[in-house]
């Protein structure tokens, strides 16, 4: 199977005005016109791919398309052509002038408003053609927010089921605590009559919340790992099973699960033992 990549027919300082940085060799300029040599400018994807320990600067391609053979003049950074979760595949870029097409998209860049310069935009292109039809005009943040649409949405909704789960499980938390303190009532003021320190009890209760933390975060750690292949579709340039993400995770849920075993903890030190032992 002969070699493929993907193709793009772009201008002069297209490279410049979306920021992508030529790694070598040069960009399109006035010289790279129809009659001349097609130059050729290559992503650092298809370099590594096909000249991976050579310069590809100067090799010929046959592009097996309208035009027979040129010669790479130039090798850009990578950058996502299509979608933000694609990682960028080999690709060739092709020059206007060289080869021509019948559609093409106008790319502007403009330290104003951008919606201020679209009819601006759209005048200057009718002047030099009256009849030349201009649909789609866009923002890069508008095009960037309809790559991530389906996925910031998700994103979102599970952000928001997590938050509520957090919620029900400091309540949850909280009333099996509560329970437990008020059912062992008796046996607390029994224990403070007896000397017991308050600051044992409140320690005693925080641990038995903590304990249960730390079993409901063992839980749900493997249930993260188990998921990380649905979970890494979700996410841009960052590992599923990353670090950072699971201790921030873990801090907080312990320090949820702190606040909700903080009051029960203070109220069985606040037993008043002569109450408690007349309690039934």
């Amino acid at each position: 199977m002969a070699p493929n990549a993907d193709f793009l027919i772009v201008s002069p300082r297209y490279f410049a005005v979306m920021r992508i940085p030529m790694i070598a060799g040069r960009d399109f300029n006035e010289h790279d016109r129809m009659g001349t040599e097609p130059g050729i400018v290559v992503n650092e994807a298809f370099a590594r791919r096909f000249y991976p320990n050579e310069d590809p600067i100067g090799k010929r391609l046959n592009l097996c398309w309208n035009v027979p053979e040129g010669a790479i003049i130039g090798v850009t950074a990578n950058a996502r052509q299509t979608d933000l979760t694609v990682a960028p595949s080999p690709t060739i870029f092709l020059d206007q002038a060289q080869t021509p097409m019948y559609f093409s998209a106008l790319v502007v860049r403009t330290a104003l408003p951008p919606a201020a310069m679209a009819r601006a935009v759209e005048d200057a292109v009718h002047a030099v053609d009256p009849d030349q039809a201009i649909s789609h005009v866009e923002t890069m943040e508008d095009v960037v927010a309809e790559s991530v649409a389906r996925p910031r949405l998700e994103s979102v909704l599970l952000g928001i089921f997590a938050a509520i789960a957090l919620v029900l499980a400091i309540i949850g938390l909280y009333g099996v605590l509560a329970y437990v303190v008020t059912q062992q009532t008796r046996e607390i003021g029994i224990r403070m009559a007896l000397g017991a320190d308050s600051s044992r009890l409140v320690r005693d209760v925080l641990g038995h919340g903590l304990g249960l933390m730390l079993a409901g975060i063992a839980a749900g750690l493997v249930l993260a790992l188990a998921l990380t292949r649905y979970i890494g579709s979700l996410l841009y340039d960052v590992r599923p099973v990353d670090p950072p993400t699971f201790v921030a995770v873990c801090v907080v849920l312990l320090s949820a699960g702190l606040l909700a075993s903080w009051l029960p903890a203070r109220r069985a030190a606040a037993v008043d033992p002569m109450r408690s032992l007349r309690w039934e």
